[in-house]
């Protein structure tokens, strides 16, 4: 009896199937993780640059404690973090799509109080810290600085910080001043002053009083002087600001401190403007170290110095855009490299300072849907007994909507190839049969004349 070759395939197949093959790009059959990745059947996400950016960015809120994380996957929330992300959301017009009262209670959480030298001081941690202890613990001005930033994007900035908080940070700032050089320490360190200097204190102290509306408790001229030590010039072309971490964010930072006080004509113009000519790339609109970080200290000099038109708008625009990542969440991430709110940050702080952010309204497809915002109550306040009142399938305060997994970077294509495997197996043997058959008088005489 003759076997059509369809018979023989679906015959093949269907064993095939129920044997797992174990190969690394062939798991088929009853792989679950296959199965739960589905990356065949999954059609691309239609959106737009922008609502893909800003639900990944938000979707970076802390389902532990209602801060902002670096990238998804991680559990707690930063000062730094949540700078990062509340700046980007800010530009893009979408600070109410957070979970503001989750975010509260992560502000909350890491406001702390002590006494120095006899004086009432207030700041924020970079993290959340059970039982803070001024003399056992880490505080830092720039955490402070980042919180106030936050609490300033989202309108809450004077509902939060109350007369009383008002003067024990500005106590704190000035206990990190040293009025002989105008420069700032980092902060304390299990009770005693740790006294890096660097311009991203300076900056952080003279962003906080300017939030506080107490730019008059320092002097504006000493603390430029200050700022100025940390100019460098190379030679008679080429000039930056440098100290013992970078000369990138100690130019931006720099500048930034003496634009707010009004002290931009202390800095040789021409010499940062060539600086800043030398390190863009006219080729690619770009930076000649490929950088996003790079590229919003560009952006932010030349925009500070009103020198835009050194760049070539279009070319560099798309050049940030360039870095927005279709497959996985929108997010923007160096090649190889995670989503994550810093990379985010500078790419739509560069927009903004291009005047650009429309860019971000082109469309745009993405691979996975980022989950949302945490939500629910958080934890510990006083809403928390209300949350039995919610319908069953709703995901409590405390547990992270779960993430979808993108498919096993060592098993991409598996269901394909052994398809492929599948069929060509089952054409082989056909091919055999189809042989065997053709020549089977010449094997039955083949046969004979060996029985005999």
């Amino acid at each position: 009896m003759k076997l059509t070759p369809f018979l023989l395939i679906f015959l093949i197949s269907l064993s095939l199937l129920n044997f797992p093959i174990h190969h690394k790009w062939m798991k088929i059959g009853r792989s679950e993780e296959l199965r739960d990745a589905k990356f065949l059947l999954r059609p691309p996400i239609n959106t737009t640059r922008r609502e893909a950016l800003i639900n990944f960015l938000i979707s970076l809120q802390s389902p532990e404690d209602g801060g902002f994380r670096w990238r998804l996957g991680g559990h707690e929330g930063s000062a730094t973090c949540s700078y990062e992300v509340l700046t980007s959301l800010y530009y893009l017009n979408a600070t109410d799509r957070i979970n503001e009262k989750f975010f509260m209670y992560f502000v909350e959480k890491t406001w702390v109080e002590w006494t120095y030298n006899n004086k009432p001081m207030g700041g924020f941690t970079g993290f959340v810290v059970e039982d803070w202890n001024f003399e056992k613990s880490f505080i830092a001005i720039y955490d402070t600085a980042s919180i106030l930033s936050c609490l300033y994007y989202i309108g809450k900035l004077d509902e939060f910080i109350d007369q009383d908080k008002k003067e024990r940070i500005i106590n704190f700032i000035l206990s990190l001043y040293d009025e002989e050089t105008g420069e700032f320490y980092e902060g304390y360190f299990e009770g005693y002053l740790n006294e890096i200097k660097t311009p991203q204190n300076a900056w952080s102290a003279v962003l906080t009083l300017y939030l506080l509306n107490a730019l008059d408790r320092i002097d504006a001229d000493t603390v430029a002087r200050g700022i100025m030590r940390y100019y460098v010039c190379y030679n008679d072309t080429y000039g930056v600001f440098e100290d013992e971490f970078s000369w990138q964010w100690a130019t931006m930072k720099s500048i930034r401190v003496l634009a707010l006080l009004g002290k931009l004509d202390l800095v040789p113009r021409d010499k940062i403007l060539n600086t800043m000519e030398f390190v863009y790339d006219n080729s690619t609109g770009g930076t000649v170290d490929n950088n996003l970080g790079t590229m919003l200290m560009l952006l932010s000099v030349l925009y500070n110095f009103n020198a835009l038109d050194i760049i070539k708008r279009n070319k560099t625009v798309s050049w940030i855009l360039s870095f927005q990542n279709p497959f996985k969440y929108g997010g923007f991430a160096f090649p190889g490299k995670e989503e994550n709110s810093a990379t985010c940050w500078c790419a739509v702080e560069s927009l903004y300072y291009l005047n650009a952010l429309g860019a971000l309204d082109q469309p745009f497809q993405i691979s996975y849907a980022p989950p949302g915002p945490p939500k629910g109550p958080p934890p510990e306040s006083s809403d928390q007994n209300d949350s039995s009142e919610t319908e069953d399938n709703e995901p409590s305060s405390n547990e992270e909507t779960p993430t979808p997994s993108p498919p096993n970077p060592e098993d991409p294509y598996g269901f394909v190839f052994g398809l492929i495997a599948i069929v060509g197996f089952a054409l082989l043997i056909i091919g055999i049969i189809k042989i065997i058959e053709a020549n089977w008088r010449r094997l039955r005489r083949l046969v004979k004349k060996l029985s005999v």
